[in-house]
């Protein structure tokens, strides 16, 4: 899947979007996603929630 997302953005290959996307962000895609993983909440609040929204 990275390697579509890779040559859908203009990159050579997977590796060249690994290498810039590290050099930008300190960390590899992976360690990335998996430290989002990990922060992300597990039930996602609704929009209304989200918005501020009372019911």
């Amino acid at each position: 899947m990275l390697a579509h997302i890779a040559l859908a953005c203009g990159f050579a290959d997977q590796s060249h979007l690994s290498r810039t996307f590290k050099r930008a962000t300190g960390m590899a895609p992976r360690t990335w996603q998996l430290a989002r993983r990990i922060r992300r909440p597990q039930t996602p609040p609704s929009i209304p929630l989200v918005m501020g929204w009372v019911n």
